[in-house]
């Protein structure tokens, strides 16, 4: 999610909320922080003007009512910058503390993508159409079909949460993204028509491999394969042969 500076608190709560609202507890140190965001955003000052020391007189306000209200009248403006910028501060403090705790709240949405992928998995071995997988009596199988939009849309969504708790991660090896299929190079000559559940469809047909690794797992994984790669393409240029 793309966000300007003063949207800092909205943005924050927006991916907290992307855990909460699915059962995922977050780590102390950032309930804390938000906690602390939210005393922040209570304590915003009231705001107060030539037209409230008016009233004040007219209402018979007390002298010490009225230099009260005269200093929150002069200082108005400072404040309410002040509390502008620290809820600003406070939310850009606690969204640096996710990725500190990216591979924690990676494994926890790795849960969740777990039965997505096995549907997703079983759903690429069933070719007939949920119509007909009804009338064969293959209710199981129709239940799966008859979710897979569903699937596939909840396991994109989480791959891009993932991306909002590990930013600045390193994911690639020279070409190789292992992010989300073990073997993404299987996809290279995979044609799809561009929905999620075409995709992964796709890939699992293909071979690649759906899962959710965290980056270091994702690095390890795309290690052996850029090898190979580069080795295949120094061996080509020493025969003069094409390395795909």
């Amino acid at each position: 999610m793309v966000y300007i500076r003063e949207g800092a608190p909205s943005h924050v709560r927006s991916i907290a909320a992307d855990f909460t609202n699915r059962g995922i507890a977050l780590p102390t140190e950032i309930t804390e922080a938000l906690t602390h965001l939210d005393t922040i955003e209570a304590a915003r000052p009231e705001q107060a003007g030539p037209i409230d020391l008016t009233n004040a007189y007219l209402d018979g306000a007390t002298p010490k009512q009225i230099d009260t209200l005269a200093v929150a009248a002069a200082t108005s403006t400072i404040r309410a910058t002040a509390w502008r910028e620290a809820r600003i501060k406070q939310a850009l403090r606690t969204l640096r503390l996710f990725p500190a705790y990216g591979d924690e709240l990676t494994h926890a949405l790795a849960e969740l993508a777990a039965p997505l992928i096995a549907n997703l998995e079983h759903a690429a071995t069933i070719d007939a159409e949920l119509g007909a997988l009804v009338r064969a009596g293959r209710h199981d199988d129709a239940a799966i079909i008859g979710r897979i939009d569903i699937d596939a849309e909840e396991l994109q969504c989480l791959y891009s949460i993932r991306g909002t708790v590990t930013t600045g991660a390193v994911w690639m090896v020279d070409w190789t993204d292992c992010s989300q299929w073990k073997d993404p190079h299987k996809l290279d000559t995979v044609e799809y028509h561009g929905t999620a559940t075409d995709r992964y469809r796709a890939g699992i047909r293909a071979g690649a491999g759906l899962w959710f690794p965290t980056p270091d797992e994702a690095v390890a994984q795309a290690e052996p394969i850029a090898a190979e790669i580069r080795e295949g393409n120094r061996t080509a240029v020493r025969t003069g042969a094409n390395y795909a």
